[in-house]
């Protein structure tokens, strides 16, 4: 008979924003970390925003909110203090609450080019709170086709950003649209879209020239009015056909 002693040794995991605790939130522990790995543990933080799991000593990569970090467990118990941030963005412009809440905004890391690996988020009132994070470059869309950058520290942050408000009026009812930016955003006639100063090209179709550009460096409208064009076919005697 024979018996055989495997030391473990106790991980704590302490997420924090500052002095608050991180509630929720995954930490995945790799064991042998590649791209298609599948050999990990999650825990979940607690009320203190602490997660604990028990491992032999040797190497591993944690996860935590999208940031992969290499740790080495020893032949003690540790704590490993993981310290993220939170950043404010307040929305400079006169929209009302509900024009925003008809605008998109999407978070993403700033080197991410795949729109599945974005976050929409919502502002309440004309403020957006992204927390918590890790620190890094990131990058908030707004519409689809202005792009803000923002570089967070560790802690708080804040940023302001203006936005004006771009409108195509027409006088007919319809439902076609006016793509700005080569189709990067397709916008309904008689509704205000919030974007960042720049110029947009815009055209009647998706595939079409653009018909003009608009350097949006205020609360513009841009009256696209149409003309009613009516044909009355006859025969040869005059008659109304």
């Amino acid at each position: 008979n024979m018996t055989y002693w495997v030391d473990y040794n106790k991980v704590t995991f302490t997420s924090m924003t500052g002095t608050t605790p991180n509630k929720n939130q995954d930490v995945r522990l790799y064991y042998d970390y590649n791209p298609d790995s599948y050999n990990y543990n999650t825990v979940r933080t607690d009320d203190m925003g602490e997660a604990t799991i028990y491992l032999q000593a040797g190497n591993y990569t944690y996860r935590h909110l999208g940031v992969m970090t290499d740790f080495t467990v020893g032949n003690a118990d540790q704590t490993i203090a993981i310290k993220t941030s939170s950043v404010t963005i307040t929305l400079d412009c006169s929209a009302t609450a509900e024009e925003l809440e008809e605008q998109s905004f999407t978070w993403a890391k700033a080197d991410e080019t795949d729109r599945y690996n974005s976050t929409n988020v919502k502002p309440e009132g004309k403020t957006i709170t992204i927390a918590p994070i890790m620190a890094g470059d990131y990058k908030l869309t707004i519409n689809g086709t202005s792009t803000i950058d923002v570089k967070v520290a560790e802690g708080e942050n804040t940023k302001t950003v203006t936005l004006s408000a771009l409108q195509f009026t027409t006088n007919i009812e319809t439902t076609s649209n006016v793509y700005v930016n080569e189709g990067d955003l397709r916008m309904a006639y008689n509704k205000k879209y919030f974007l960042t100063a720049g110029d947009y090209p815009y055209a009647m179709t998706y595939y079409s020239e653009p018909l003009g550009t608009v350097n949006l460096t205020k609360d513009t409208d841009v009256a696209l009015n149409y003309g009613i064009l009516t044909v009355t076919v006859k025969d040869n005697k005059g008659v109304v056909s």
